[in-house]
This record gives C-alpha cells, sequence and structure tokens, in this order.
C-alpha cells in the first residue's frame, strides 16, 4: 500500500489529490453584505470518493421515520418540561397531583419526580 491524503471528518472520509494551477487562476468570494473579494490560491485540491462513516437512512425508510419520530418526541419533551417549569415558578401555591395528572396526559413517556 502507499500512503493517500484525506478529508475525513465524523461523518465521511475521502482521499484527496493535490492539483496544479496557473499563476493566472484566482478566487472571487461575495460576502454576505455583497463585498466582493478577490484571493490568490496557493494550492488546490480534489477530493476523490467519499467513504460514509455513518449510516444514514433512506428517505421514508422505517430507520429514517424512527429517527425523525426520536426527534421530534425529545423536542416535545423538552418544550413541555420547559413550560412546565415556567408553570410551577408562576404558581409555586399549585397542588402538585392535578398538575401531574394533566402532565401524564400530554405526554405519558414523561417520568415525572413526586415533591
Amino acid at each position: 500500500g502507499q500512503v493517500v491524503r484525506a478529508f475525513e471528518n465524523n461523518l465521511f472520509r475521502a482521499p484527496i489529490f493535490p492539483q496544479r494551477l496557473p499563476a493566472t487562476d484566482f478566487l472571487v468570494v461575495l460576502s454576505p453584505d455583497r463585498t466582493l473579494f478577490v484571493r490568490e490560491v496557493d494550492s488546490l485540491f480534489v477530493a476523490g470518493q467519499m467513504l460514509p462513516k455513518v449510516v444514514v437512512p433512506t428517505p421514508n425508510s422505517k430507520a429514517a421515520k424512527h429517527v425523525v419520530r426520536a426527534f421530534v418526541e425529545l423536542n416535545v419533551n423538552r418544550r413541555l418540561t420547559e413550560m412546565m417549569a415556567d408553570y410551577e415558578a408562576a404558581r409555586p401555591s399549585h397542588a402538585r397531583h392535578p398538575q401531574e395528572v394533566e402532565e401524564r396526559r400530554c405526554n405519558p413517556h414523561m417520568r415525572f419526580k413526586v415533591k
């Protein structure tokens, strides 16, 4: 084998290869405020075929739906927890039992601690 340079992150790995640039090439950058900048290009690399490091489910597959469902459930639980904390802060003297009943009705999967 031989050593090959690679671009690697948590999602994929791809081999990179240096390319020769003519001295006349340059890079034009458009900034968010619509200003143009001209930059000199010192080196250029081309990336080869990417090797995935994380399984990405196909759209509308069972695995993809599971990921979306878990993401939605996490965010709903997080939002409900925030809302109930705000509610408890606004009404500290409110009885805890009726509040727990309402929380369980809204989200049966969340576990609540009895104070």
